[in-house]
């Protein structure tokens, strides 16, 4: 499966070569034919297309321009406490698990610092396998991970990376689906527990 990716990359990159050639060689041919007066908008004419080609050039070779992942925070109605245990029942009543729970306010406490912070990792293992089989790679934004924590100023804050955004870059269109799937999940979640 990946040697077949990197031939599609390495046959885009072929063309854009290719066509830059082509476009030099046309370029020196017509040049000589040319006054002065014309050459000026020429060159300008072939800076405008070899931009374009740069632009296109991620596309052409079988890659998608990564996506800015965003982060969506959402204010809690409950305390830190409330808002972890009511987020780990919702997520058991839409049959999902949480797969592990990361206590960041314990760990830290070990430095002095006092903050209430985890992080929970969830996900469904039949969805999950739907995911691995069509891109193993996913495992770098798998399980999700919801951020609960309070802030300075004592709100709990619910905090999550878009699985759509995390996992475009797979560019995989079965995985696009499920992700668009698990955004509305999490978004669903999430609004339950907010103000």
């Amino acid at each position: 499966m990946f040697q077949r990716e990197i031939k599609e990359q390495m046959r885009g990159k072929d063309l854009i070569l290719k066509v830059i050639s082509k476009t030099k060689f046309i370029y020196k041919n017509y040049e000589r034919r040319i006054t002065m007066k014309n050459r000026k908008k020429i060159r300008i004419s072939l800076v405008g297309l070899l931009s374009l080609f740069l632009l296109l050039s991620p596309i052409l070779a079988g890659k998608v321009a990564a996506q800015e992942v965003k982060r969506v925070d959402v204010v809690a109605k409950g305390t830190f406490d409330q808002t972890v245990d009511q987020l780990k029942k919702m997520v058991a009543k839409e049959g999902m698990m949480v797969l592990s729970e990361l206590n960041q306010g314990k760990i830290l406490a070990m430095t002095g610092l006092k903050i209430k912070a985890v992080s929970l990792f969830i996900g469904k293992p039949t969805v999950g396998k739907k995911l691995f089989n069509a891109d193993p790679r996913v495992g770098l934004a798998l399980p999700l991970r919801v951020y609960i924590f309070q802030d300075g100023k004592g709100k709990t804050i619910i905090s999550y990376m878009k699985p759509s955004q995390q996992l475009a870059q797979f560019n995989n269109k079965q995985v696009d689906m499920v992700a668009k799937k698990l955004d509305e999940k999490l978004e669903m979640l999430t609004k339950m527990l907010a103000k």
